[in-house]
């Protein structure tokens, strides 16, 4: 209802701050009831002791669990897909945040956004932009470069509880471990922090038009220097907890 009021124009056409301005603590809040359900999830599992992979899994209990929680993510993110696809407005904008007129709805094909995770450019630009196949953004782009649409943050908040699944599987019933991923898990907010820290450096060695193995080269040894980053931070015994 603030974005519909005026909230969303005032933010697009002059930025006051990342993810919705003053009001993105509320937009997140999607995300805190996403967590909160996750957790309760979580404890009614049944984790006790197993002798293996495949009896956990046989756990009528725990399969059911499992269905729920699939169902729960997949409805969230075919949710904030839907919103995405409704009828644009009240204000839509094209290349360099300058307002134009809400694309008109002439067949049902073109009620369909573009689908999360396409490759997409810089609305600034006027090609195609993020989650908007006419370079055309609105209210309820599906994209987190657009502020913090509720289409993005409900379909980001199904799409965490899903890949948090996977992960539950993978590191607590098949004892899978990385040692690197393990490392910045338990610094989440301190990787969080030196990653943005040292991508302020690592961008400029990067120009636009740089060949792809220069990309790449420095794309590894950025994610090495976050690595080793957060390892001096654990054995100074320096810890920023959640």
């Amino acid at each position: 209802m603030a974005c519909y009021a005026g909230w969303f124009r005032l933010i697009y056409e002059r930025p006051l701050a990342a993810d919705g301005g003053a009001l993105g603590v509320f937009a997140y809040s999607t995300q805190l009831l996403a967590g909160a359900l996750l957790y309760d999830w979580y404890t009614t599992l049944s984790l006790t002791p197993m002798h293996s992979q495949t009896q956990h899994f046989c756990n009528t209990h725990n399969q059911r669990r499992y269905l729920e929680y699939v169902l729960c993510g997949s409805v969230l993110m075919l949710w904030g897909y839907s919103l995405a696809c409704l009828p644009k407005g009240p204000w839509c904008y094209a290349a360099k945040k300058v307002e134009v007129e809400c694309p008109i709805v002439s067949s049902p094909q073109d009620l369909l956004a573009p689908l999360p995770f396409t490759h997409t450019t810089s609305p600034t630009t006027l090609t195609p932009s993020a989650g908007e196949s006419d370079g055309v953004v609105s209210v309820l782009s599906l994209s987190k470069e657009v502020a913090a649409t509720t289409s993005f943050q409900i379909f980001s908040a199904g799409y965490g509880m899903v890949l948090y699944l996977v992960c539950h599987v993978v590191g607590d019933v098949l004892r899978l471990r990385v040692s690197v991923l393990e490392e910045f898990s338990q610094q989440a907010l301190s990787a969080f922090l030196v990653h943005v820290a040292l991508l302020f450096f690592f961008r400029w060695l990067v120009p636009s038009n740089a060949p792809i193995w220069w990309a790449w080269g420095w794309f590894i040894l950025y994610c090495w220097a976050n690595w080793q980053a957060v390892c001096w931070l654990r054995a100074n015994n320096i810890q920023l907890r959640l």
